[in-house]
């Protein structure tokens, strides 16, 4: 079953809230200009503010690039684990 676009909505903003609870001071931001962790956290803020815009332009495919990147990085960061991930993407009616 594919993940409708409310899920895709749904599981960025789960990102998004684990990242500002990480990094209250992360200011969303296009370029990761060095490797500290609140530059990265910024530069997955604005991929949080961003994936929805590729959904109302229909470029379902970027935006579940974007969002497998995302889940990559906050798992690595240790922001979300791979378990609340899981939840975050199944269908709400689905058991896994």
């Amino acid at each position: 079953m594919a993940m409708t676009k409310e899920r895709v909505l749904f599981a960025v903003q789960q990102i998004e809230t684990s990242l500002r609870t990480w990094w209250p001071d992360a200011i969303p931001h296009q370029a990761p200009e060095v490797l500290m962790k609140v530059n990265r956290a910024g530069h997955m803020l604005w991929m949080c503010k961003t994936i929805p815009v590729f959904l109302q332009e229909g470029r379902w495919e970027k935006a579940m690039r974007w969002l497998g990147f995302l889940q990559g990085a906050a798992w690595a960061m240790h922001v979300r684990t791979v378990e609340e991930m899981k939840q975050d993407n199944k269908p709400e009616d689905a058991d896994l």
